[in-house]
Order: structure tokens, then C-alpha cells, then sequence
């Protein structure tokens, strides 16, 4: 009886610990001279602010891959993949005038662990215009500009650290599977009219 009055402390005590050790606070970002582009090579713009006014310049994620990678989803259709922060290109970067894709994020505590893929999903609009925008239009990034993936994956939980993407490169969606489904018939119907 005495060893369970014992253990339970002692577990307590570690999950305090275990819980702690991944509340991290994190910078994330892109050099200077390696912003983030649209398809065609053009920067993503901004407005160089220190508040988080996502009208103020195209929409910025850091993401926590869960299973999967979950590049081209947003909104409610997000799968499993998390949102830990968000911005748009042009936050936290100082002085004035366009951003020219930089973006910076900073003083953030997001829960990570060993292990953790980190990414940033970057869209070529505005937060408020991501879900207005039609597929064909709206671009979205998760690879740099010789198509490979972006990801950080964390060595160690410490505080602070500090995440670097460059050279991000969005690129315009394709439909997604749900889609598809409404667009393939519709295609057989009009082979089918084509026909007679």
C-alpha cells in the first residue's frame, strides 16, 4: 500500500515535467535575402508590421505534421496536421515599406517534442481571401523553390529556438479528392454530349 502512495507522486511529478519540457517558445522564419515567392518567382508581399494584421499581407503558417503531410488543405478541410502559429509576410519585420516575402515570427509557445516535423504552409492571399479564392488562383507553398519539402524536424525541446524556411515557393492547387468526385462525372457528361 505504502509503494502506491509512492508511485503516484512520482508520476505526477513526471508528467509535470514531460508537459513542461514542451511548452517551447519559437521563432520561426526566413532569411532576409530567401523570402518566400509565388510561381512565378514574384515575392509574396507585406507590409512590414510588428502586430498581426492579416490583411496586411499574404497568409504564413508554422505547421506540426501529424501523420501524413497535409500541404494543400486549409480551413475546416485540414486533416490531422496542427496550426501552431500564424502570420502573414511582413510581421515582426521592422522599419517600413513592402516585406518582399520575409516574414519573422517570434515569442511564441507552441507544444513540440523530439521528433516533430515543423513546416510552414505559405497561400499567395491574404488569411481573410484564403477561403474566397478559387482553386486555379489560389497558390500554396510548402517546398522551396527547387521543389523540396521545407521541413525542420526537432532535435531537441529547448528554449528559445529558432526555425529558418527559405526560399519558400507557393504554386496553384490542385483539387482535392472530394472534388474530383464532382468534377469526373461532370466530365463523362460532357464526352457523353460530345458524342451524339
Amino acid at each position: 500500500m505504502r509503494r502506491a502512495f509512492l508511485v503516484v507522486p512520482m508520476l505526477l511529478a513526471a508528467l509535470a515535467l514531460v508537459g513542461s519540457a514542451h511548452a517551447v517558445t519559437i521563432g520561426w522564419g526566413c532569411d532576409a535575402a530567401l523570402g518566400a515567392t509565388d510561381s512565378t518567382g514574384a515575392y509574396l508581399s507585406g507590409d512590414k508590421t510588428t502586430t498581426a494584421d492579416f490583411s496586411a499581407g499574404a497568409y504564413v503558417q508554422l505547421m506540426k505534421q501529424v501523420g501524413d503531410l497535409d500541404p494543400y488543405l486549409t480551413g475546416p478541410d485540414l486533416v490531422d496536421d496542427i496550426v501552431l502559429d500564424e502570420g502573414h509576410i511582413g510581421y515582426a519585420a521592422f522599419g517600413s515599406g513592402p516585406a518582399d516575402g520575409r516574414f519573422w515570427n517570434a515569442g511564441r509557445n507552441v507544444d513540440i517534442a523530439v521528433n516533430d516535423v515543423l513546416y510552414v504552409r505559405a497561400y499567395s492571399v491574404p488569411k481573410a481571401d484564403v477561403a474566397s479564392t478559387p482553386l486555379g488562383v489560389l497558390e500554396i507553398g510548402v517546398n522551396d523553390n527547387l521543389h523540396a519539402f521545407l521541413g525542420n524536424t526537432v532535435v531537441d525541446v529547448m528554449n528559445p529556438q529558432s526555425y529558418y524556411f527559405n526560399s519558400l515557393q507557393t504554386e496553384v492547387t490542385i483539387p482535392e479528392p472530394a472534388t474530383l468526385l464532382f468534377l469526373v462525372p461532370g466530365l463523362a457528361l460532357w464526352a457523353l454530349k460530345r458524342k451524339k
